[in-house]
């Protein structure tokens, strides 16, 4: 019996490799939201296996998210992370399904042509199914492929109220979430791929950076955040004095270019009130600078190398 079971597990998945162009191993995301003017975070999914679910082969991505709040009074901001539900996903014939409420819902559909209409269920914000329309269609060339693309929008929106998608074969929306949701201009909140990349057609990145590795930085800093960190000189040549203003257990000092990498880290500072780094190596340009304590709070702010 188990043998017979392997054979038709085995059966249904052969069935189904050729259509298997989306989501192939070592598919990553990261994705970007934004909701102002003082919560950040990135989510990270990752092509974790093949899997069955309702007798359709499909691929199970795992999801974890980092995030920073940042209290608007006092400018503390506090830093978490943890693991999301995963995604099951699948394609066939061009057109990608995601598995939400206990069903294959439709996402992507590839062979759809300008003027066309599809029915969207939006599981977020303002749930519930739209009528959406394809506004244009293109090709995109990204390494040595050419994917298609398409923009789609809600169909009776005259007035411009709902946030469009744009989707890329292979990739997903790149100004939404792997799962878009439907939402508003209005809204006070953004979200959209960072970067992606996989085996077969390499990286795609919305910044000019040549890896799929960001980490979480504090970006969008408000000005007010100068008050707590004082940086001596600014712009600097060569050592940068830090003068911790806010005085509660100085851990660490992070610095981060304008990409969000990690570009140079001081541990272990035993709470001390200043400090000073060594800058002179640092290309000219814009930085980030981020004091962490012992509680999981920081500090930050910027200042230019020339």
């Amino acid at each position: 019996m188990k043998i017979l079971t392997c054979f038709y597990l085995i059966s249904i998945l052969l069935c189904y490799t050729r259509a298997q162009e989306w989501c192939p191993p070592g598919a990553h995301w990261i994705y970007q939201l934004c909701a102002y003017p003082a919560n950040y975070e990135y989510r990270d999914l990752l092509y974790e296996k093949d899997t069955i679910i309702d007798d359709i082969p499909c691929k199970k991505i795992s999801a974890t998210y980092t995030s920073r709040s940042t209290n608007t009074t006092t400018l503390v901001s506090t830093y978490h992370s943890g693991t999301l539900p995963p995604f099951f996903t699948y394609e066939q014939n061009d057109s990608v399904y995601i598995f939400y409420d206990n069903q294959f819902r439709l996402v992507y559909d590839f062979n759809l042509q300008v003027g066309e209409t599809f029915i969207y269920h939006n599981w977020q914000g303002f749930s519930g199914d739209y009528d959406m329309i394809v506004e244009s269609t293109d090709l995109m060339i990204l390494n040595e492929d050419t994917l298609k693309s398409y923009v789609a929008k809600v169909s009776d929106d005259s007035t411009n109220f709902y946030e469009p998608l744009i989707v890329v074969e292979n990739i997903g929306a790149i100004n939404n979430y792997f799962f878009p949701y439907i939402y508003s201009y209005l809204f006070e909140e953004s979200v959209g791929l960072a970067c992606y990349e996989d085996d077969n057609i390499g990286l795609y990145n919305s910044y000019d950076e040549p890896t799929c590795d960001y980490i979480f930085v504090p970006v969008g800093l408000d000005d007010n955040m100068t008050t707590t960190m004082g940086l001596s000189p600014n712009p600097v040549v060569d050592v940068l004095n830090i003068f911790n203003v806010k005085n509660a257990g100085l851990q660490t000092i992070k610095i981060y270019n304008v990409y969000g990498h990690l570009i140079h880290k001081i541990d272990h500072l035993s709470g001390n009130q200043n400090a000073q780094m060594d800058v002179s190596d640092l290309p000219e340009g814009m930085y980030i600078i981020e004091l962490n304590y012992g509680n999981m709070q920081s500090i930050c702010n910027r200042f230019i190398k020339q």
